[in-house]
């Protein structure tokens, strides 16, 4: 399944500008200029990797449902002492529930960028893995995947009565498109969006109608390197995208020849 049973679009760039070229269309193509409505997109070193969230990759439904109480329980009650006020701490369970996300907890979402460059530097800032001969940034209409899996045309809010049926027991089966509440530094930097998953642990592009608005630009293993090259001309390094010591580190590493 995964990949095998996509229906959509694939495009093979090599290049940035043709990177470009390619969100223009699509921007072109389905109605969203604007900065608010743009794609969302997603890059990946393993072109095989399933769009299934963490929290329902390699165990069953009832596993995930007992494993995810217990992660949101303890991670805002041990979180506290780590969460630096100074950027605004999390208040509401769906804002926990997107910190959670974006520090590594499994969860029912997968975490997105409104910057195509961001997602490209993603795909191609490490050498692929052996098992795949080419990175990918898929391209995400959000509005669109809303309309056609949960009949509403807008991004569900974090506050609202839609979302709220993603809690505690999700009674959607489909996934959908949410806009975020308050946000971490590393968050802000990413430019950070979230798809929320249901019940249904499919990953969406298993979905029979992702070919509308779900695109998936393919990088081959030769052009990788090439790509590499112009993302950092572009000024994306590990400190725009990790904005605290670690992503310091790791661009010094980087800069040596010790990544």
């Amino acid at each position: 399944m995964g990949w095998d049973s996509f229906s959509g679009e694939t495009v093979t760039i090599r290049a940035l500008s043709e990177f470009l070229k390619v969100i223009e269309g699509l921007c072109d193509k389905w109605g969203t200029e604007d900065s608010y409505f743009g794609p969302w997109f997603r890059g990946h070193a393993d072109c095989s990797y399933s769009l299934v969230p963490g929290l329902y990759r390699g165990v069953s439904a009832d596993v995930a449902r007992k494993d995810e109480a217990i992660l949101r329980r303890e991670f805002r009650v041990r979180a506290l002492p780590y969460v630096d006020a100074a950027v605004g701490r999390p208040e509401t369970d769906a804002e926990w529930y997107f910190a959670m996300q974006h520090y590594g907890a499994p969860t029912r979402l997968l975490d997105w960028t409104e910057s195509a460059i961001i997602a490209l530097y993603f795909a191609v800032r490490d050498p692929l893995p052996a098992s795949t001969t080419h990175a990918s940034v898929l391209v995400l209409n959000h509005r669109g995947m809303n309309e056609a899996l949960v009949g509403k045309n807008a991004l569900l809010r974090h506050d609202s009565d839609e979302f709220a049926k993603y809690f505690d027991h999700p009674t959607p089966v489909e996934p959908a498109a949410v806009v975020p509440g308050s946000t971490t530094r590393r968050m802000a930097a990413q430019r950070g969006k979230f798809t929320i998953h249901g019940s249904d642990s499919r990953g969406l592009e298993e979905y029979a109608s992702s070919g509308e608005y779900l695109v998936r630009v393919r990088i081959p293993e030769e052009s990788v390197g090439l790509l590499r090259e112009q993302v950092d001309v572009a000024g994306i390094r590990e400190t725009s995208v990790y904005p605290d010591l670690d992503g310091l580190v790791r661009e010094l590493n980087r800069e040596i020849g010790r990544a």
